[in-house]
C-alpha cells in the first residue's frame, strides 16, 4: 500500500473513533436512563423505596445528574480543536489548567 492510502485509512479511522466516543456514551446514557426509569416506575409503589428516595435525594438523584452534566461538558469539549476558552460572569477558564 502506498502512503496516500494509509493516510486516508488513518483519517477515516480517526473520524470513526471520534464519532464513536461522541455518540456511543450518549446512547448508553439514554439506554441506562430508560431502564432505570422503567425499574423505578415499576417498583415506585414500594414503601421502602419511597422512604430511601426521600431520605437520600442527593445520592439517588444528585449523583446521576452530576454525571450527566459532566458528560455533557466533556463530550463537546473533546471535539474542539485548539485552545479552550470558557467565560462566565466572575469565572474564566483558559486551556486545560483553568
Amino acid at each position: 500500500m502506498d502512503d496516500q492510502t494509509l493516510e486516508e485509512r488513518a483519517t477515516r479511522n480517526i473520524k470513526l473513533l471520534r464519532w464513536s466516543f461522541k455518540w456511543i456514551p450518549l446512547l448508553w446514557v439514554l439506554l441506562f436512563g430508560s431502564i432505570v426509569t422503567v425499574l423505578i416506575s415499576a417498583i415506585f409503589f414500594s414503601e421502602t423505596l419511597i422512604k430511601i428516595i426521600l431520605e437520600h435525594p442527593a445520592a439517588i438523584i444528585g449523583i446521576p445528574i452530576s454525571a450527566l452534566v459532566s458528560l455533557s461538558l466533556v463530550l463537546p469539549l473533546e471535539q474542539v480543536g485548539g485552545p479552550i476558552v470558557f467565560k462566565m460572569p466572575r469565572v474564566e477558564f483558559k486551556g486545560a489548567s483553568g
